[in-house]
């Protein structure tokens, strides 16, 4: 899996914006492996390998021939806009959440990052991974809907996962 050409999927997202949650319901539901975020820059074609690396080990048993997914916080570990990211990866889950919300939940948690410039950069950066992703690759998946009652109600289809408009919305 650390070649190029690997099934590489990735879920992009600000920090408190449910990106853990997200991983594990996308691998509950056995689209992919998830073990969690592996801190390598997406910068080019061989960082894929580096997070394989990274993540490999704590990958559960079974699952074999899934895509292994990782998680990038923007903008530090996406660099140029995501540029690599969107060379290398089979299938790319960009979750949004309210920007209140999130600066709501890292001032709750006295971090550091709980400033407006911080929020904003991270939302810049999701815009420019937006509009260089090829609308194939890319699944925008809202806060609202993996955390509504609605979507727990759906328990075989828990990931709902939203095109480019409203119209176009479509289960994983």
């Amino acid at each position: 899996m650390s070649e190029r050409g690997s099934k590489f999927h990735c879920i992009v997202g600000t920090m408190r914006s449910g990106t853990s949650l997200l991983g594990h319901l996308v691998a509950e539901v056995g689209w992919v492996r998830y073990a969690g975020e592996s801190h390598v820059v997406q910068d080019g074609p061989e960082a894929v390998g580096r997070a394989w690396k990274v993540v490999s080990p704590h990958l559960r048993p079974g699952g074999e021939g899934l895509p292994f997914c990782d998680k990038v916080l923007v903008p530090d570990a996406m660099p140029r806009g995501g540029e690599a990211l969107v060379e290398n990866a089979e299938r790319i889950y960009l979750l949004l959440r309210h920007p209140l919300a999130v600066w709501r939940s890292l001032s709750m948690l006295g971090w550091q990052w709980a400033k407006w410039d911080y929020v904003n950069g991270q939302l810049r950066a999701m815009t420019e991974l937006l509009e260089r992703c090829p609308e194939e690759t890319m699944r925008v998946i809202s806060y609202y809907d993996l955390t509504s009652e609605e979507g727990k109600r759906l328990k075989g289809d828990l990931c709902f996962v939203a095109g480019r408009g409203r119209e176009n919305r479509a289960w994983l």
